[in-house]
């Protein structure tokens, strides 16, 4: 039990400190969040895929700092909007596989 709190506090650690001052993310009233944590996972939002490819760089250069490691493999990205788009964005040299819907703990995000 309390290794997985302390995972949890050095992965709340990596993300505060990826994007201590950001102001990219999806404007919610006048609120920008950027991200949505839990247990492991961590969702990341923006408005543009160079605003996207900036959140995921800082994320995965933070974490190789700890000494952890994002899995690309179970890593996704996803366009939600009016507009579906291709998105081309990088994690380090692998390119994420693009969802139309994304199931994240039992609910479906589309």
């Amino acid at each position: 039990m309390r290794l997985i709190l302390l995972f949890n506090i050095l992965l709340e650690v990596v993300t505060a400190l990826a994007l201590d001052g950001n102001t990219i993310g999806a404007n919610i009233l006048v609120i920008y969040i950027s991200d949505l944590c839990f247990a492991d996972d961590i969702s990341l939002a923006a408005k543009s895929i160079n605003d996207l490819q900036h959140l995921m760089d800082k994320i995965h250069t933070t974490s190789s700092r700890f000494g952890l490691k994002v899995s690309t493999a179970k890593t996704e990205v996803q366009c939600i909007g009016q507009e579906r788009q291709q998105m081309k964005t990088m994690l380090g040299y692998t390119q994420p596989m693009q969802c139309e819907d994304f199931v994240y703990h039992g609910g479906v995000i589309s």
